[in-house]
Formats: structure tokens, sequence, C-alpha cells
């Protein structure tokens, strides 16, 4: 991997930034926020300087009027204030592309900010890198092919995926051993990239996090609770085993979970969550001699950057359970009537389980509109009963 990579996402901030004043870029620590950003913009500031807050604050009517645009503000969450400075400043010059801001907390977690930039924003979120992004390859398109053809059928899907060229199943390892971080999964030293990610996290639960949260948990409680969740990945979340766990209460661990989910630490999906990245899942709990664990933190990240970066396509990423035990762990779905809903069970051997088919099968019976498969860790596909499309998981990129 070489340290800059084109990013999926350049090509949608560039639209962006040509039909709304604000462009707004979240996301966890280190994925490349800044660095993409500077790419559009004429000047630059970072509330990451102690003096900008002053300097703003010392002239908040002229500040941004001032500045050439391009205007691109860096960490704006370190000071709040600036949302309503820049709603004054759109409402008065309405035109496209005047300011870029960015930050490591969700701006719409915190009602003042979502109702102060309501159609002066759009927002976008950045994710660690993909492994298309890290092995220079081309987004998943056939997903979209799936979920757009009206009269498609799964033996065209397998045809065509036939004749493509896939990531190996080599890098399918390395980047579930180096993650996408961009400042920890270039590292070639082990212990390096290990002390870079203890040192990320120290920056997110000692200093960002009392910026959601005003939380007593010692770093040893948080460091449990991470290692917990990673440990159980798949499973769902039980509150009270957790607080037992950390000898804290069910309110002290909800409120925990959505504080590191405003601070891009973990995603919820379904009933359970994943931590942002697989290294930093790994530096948690080693997962690396469990299959099932690989293949849900494989599919969970490719499929989640579908509905981040496609937001054309109102992707929702779900998970489907019925008390008859029919599981079936991702379901990419768009708000768009017209469109089909891809439904993906897992199978950690070669072939199509048992337990797969019925749960696939109990999905598409409530959702006629779909198409069923498993992602296996077999070198083949197959068909199953022209119904069910079985793929190796190297398939899904």
């Amino acid at each position: 991997m070489a340290h800059q990579r084109q990013r999926l996402l350049e090509e949608a901030l560039q639209k962006s930034f040509h039909s709304f004043p604000i462009v707004g870029l979240v996301g966890a620590r280190q994925t490349g926020k800044t660095t993409l950003l500077k790419k559009f913009c004429t000047t630059y500031k970072s509330f990451d300087d102690p003096g900008l807050s002053a300097e703003v604050a010392r002239d908040k009517t002229l500040f941004l009027s001032q500045q050439e645009k391009p205007l691109f503000l860096d960490e704006v969450q370190k000071y709040p204030d600036i949302f309503d400075y820049l709603k004054i400043a759109v409402d008065e010059k309405r035109r496209p592309g005047q300011f870029l801001i960015t930050g490591s907390v969700r701006f719409a977690d915190r009602k003042n900010i979502r109702e102060s930039l309501t159609g002066r924003i759009q927002t976008w979120t950045l994710l660690p890198l993909t492994v298309s992004e890290c092995f220079e390859k081309r987004f998943s398109d056939w997903l979209t092919t799936a979920l757009s053809s009206k009269n498609i059928s799964l033996k065209k899907i397998m045809q065509s995926l036939e004749k493509k060229a896939w990531c190996t199943n080599s890098q399918i390892a390395t980047y579930l051993q180096k993650g996408g971080l961009p400042g920890t999964c270039f590292l070639r030293d082990p212990s390096q990239a290990n002390l870079a990610l203890e040192a990320y996290l120290d920056t997110i639960l000692s200093r960002d996090l009392h910026l959601v949260l005003k939380s007593s948990l010692r770093m040893e409680q948080h460091l449990k609770l991470l290692t917990s969740l990673v440990e159980n990945t798949g499973l769902p979340v039980n509150y009270s085993t957790l607080a037992r766990l950390i000898q804290s209460s069910v309110p002290t661990i909800k409120t925990t979970l959505n504080a590191y989910e405003a601070l891009f630490l973990i995603q919820r999906h379904g009933a359970n969550y994943f931590v942002n990245d697989p290294a930093l899942a790994r530096h948690f709990f080693d997962y690396s001699d469990n299959k099932l664990s690989q293949l849900q933190y494989w599919a969970f990240m490719e499929l989640r950057a579908q509905t981040t970066y496609r937001k054309e396509l109102a992707l929702s990423l779900e998970e489907y359970k019925t008390r008859g035990g029919s599981h079936v762990p991702f379901i990419l779905k768009s708000r768009q009537k017209s469109m089909k809903t891809l439904a993906f069970c897992l199978d950690d051997g070669e072939n199509l389980s048992e337990k797969s088919i019925k749960s696939l099968y109990s999905f598409k019976k409530k959702n006629p509109n779909s198409l069923l498969f498993s992602i296996t860790c077999g070198e083949k596909p197959y068909l199953h009963k022209e119904e069910i499309l079985a793929f190796p998981w190297n398939w899904l990129v």
C-alpha cells in the first residue's frame, strides 16, 4: 500500500461543492478528512489551533466575510458558535462552495447545529480506507446493478461476476490485519502500528469523549467494554452483562455506547455494534482465528461503504431476525420503492448452510422483491435452486 490513495468520496464531494454553500465532512480521527478537503480550499483554518477561537470571537461578524473563499474550517466541533456565524454568512450570500468544514463528532447529533445548517449544508461521512482504496481497485458496482435492474437474474449476476478480477484472499487478510486508518495501516512494523493505535485510542477516550459525554468511567473500563463488543461481534448486545462486566449501570452503558458512536469509534448494526475499523477491532480482541468474525467485519465494512458513499441510492444497512431463529445479518435496502432489496447471509465454510437457506427463504417470503445471497469462504460460486447465489467473499468488493 502506498501512503496516498484516491478516495471514493472525492467525486461526490466535488458535486456537492458546486451545489451547496457549505460542504461538511465528518468521520473518525485520522481517516484523511483534512487531506481530502485541502484539495478544494483556498484558505485553511483549524480549531486545533487554540488561537483561532479567540480570533473568531474578537470579530464575529467580519471573520468569515474577510477570509478568501473557499474557506476550510477544520475540527469545528471545538468551537460550536461557528455554526451560527456560518448560518448568517450563508443567508447573506447564498453562493455554492463557500465553506468546507470537518469534524470528528457527528454534527447531526447536536440539535442546535442541525437547526442552524438545515438546507445550507451537504454532509458526508469519510470512513477508514476501504479495501478498494487500499489496493487501488474500482468500487463495487455490481451491487448497484443488482439493486436497480428490474429483470436481472442471479444467474446473470453470477456470469457477469465470473468474468471480473477480484481482490485476493491475501489482500483481504492484509486489510483485516492492518485496517484502513491512514495513520496506522501503512506502518510495516507491527509494534509501531500497535503503539499508534494505543495513542489513537488514548486521544479519543481521554480527550475527545468529554465533547459529547461527561463520563466517570476509567480507561480500563472503556477498554473492557470495547473488548467485549468485539469478542461478541454478531451477537445481540446485553446491556446488563456489560454493566456487570465493568461494574457500572445499564444507563451508563447506553450513554457511553452512544458517545462512542458519535465519535465514530463504533457503529450500531441491528442489535449489535461494530468497531469502525478492522485493525482497531483486532487491537481489542484478536479474531483472526475466527472465520465467521472475519466474514462479519469484511461484509460490514464493504456494505457500509455502499450505504455511506452512494447517497443517490438512499440505501440503508439493516438486519433481519425472527423469533423462530431466522437471521439474515445484512440487508441492503433502498428507500426508492422501485429498487430491489439485497439479503446477505454469511457461511464460514465453502458451502451454503441449511440455516442460511432457511433464513433467506424466510426473508424472501416477507420481501418478494429481493435477491438472496450467501457470502462463503469457498473459491467457486454456485446457485441454489436458482434462488440463492452463494459466492466467494472476495467477490463482494
